[in-house]
């Protein structure tokens, strides 16, 4: 991280407390940073895909191991249509679940809800059936370990911007006494901008590309794929 050592002058400039050691307490903070901003932005460069198998008699399959967050789209491979990604458990559930007997019905994976590290699928394979899915998705970001490592998959010009105004919103947290904390939110206010402006900078995830289907036979066909046919097949 080319820019380490001005950013660690900056924050002890700041914060005023020589207790905080560089390397362990305000690197540790730093790379708190990271993984929050890796969850909370979708960052170009840690886009990568994987593929889970969904097999039969089984609603459940573990998340690709470098997954962090940010389930993005998902295609089933073996049936050639895109794969309806939901954020939400509950919603997911009250789309598919069969009463008491849960996520029971049977046919092709046609939508998925990670949920900690399982991701569940509707509907089940049926017996030998074993169905691909390939997932997109943001990969475990690098974190600081020596201060060598590259942390690049966050533009430069915004590094100081959040992990200078990060890490100061999170030592206060700590030492400031007074309940109203005016120091922890001056400085969240200006990691809050300091976020956006990078949000605005990367801009959102495209949407997934849907199928655009062979019209006399739209489930099976072989076609492309084309943004103007988002949810042909949801």
């Amino acid at each position: 991280m080319k820019d380490l050592d001005r950013i660690l002058n900056e924050i002890q400039r700041k914060i005023q407390d020589e207790s905080y050691s560089r390397k362990y307490e305000l690197m540790g903070f730093i790379n708190d940073g990271i993984r929050e901003i890796a969850t909370e932005v979708v960052l170009p460069d840690l886009i990568t895909y994987d593929t889970v198998t969904c097999s039969p008699d089984q609603f459940s399959v573990p998340v690709p191991t470098g997954f962090f967050s940010n389930l993005l789209w998902a295609y089933n491979l073996d049936k050639d249509r895109m794969v309806h990604v939901y954020d939400s458990l509950t919603v997911f559930l009250e789309r598919y679940a069969s009463g008491m007997q849960g996520l029971s019905d049977t046919g092709d994976v046609k939508a998925v809800c990670r949920h900690g590290r399982d991701l569940y699928y509707a509907f089940m394979p049926k017996t030998d059936d074993a169905q691909d899915l390939r997932l997109w998705y943001s990969a475990n970001p690098p974190l600081l370990d020596t201060g060598d490592e590259d942390i690049s998959f966050i533009p430069e010009q915004f590094h100081v911007r959040l992990f200078v105004n990060y890490v100061c919103m999170k030592v206060f947290e700590e030492i400031e006494e007074d309940q109203r904390q005016p120091q922890v939110e001056k400085y969240f206010q200006l990691y809050s901008k300091a976020k956006a402006a990078l949000i605005n900078f990367v801009g959102l995830p495209e949407r997934p590309p849907s199928f655009v289907p062979n019209y006399e036979d739209p489930w099976t066909a072989v076609g492309t794929l084309h943004q103007d046919h988002l949810g042909q097949f949801e």
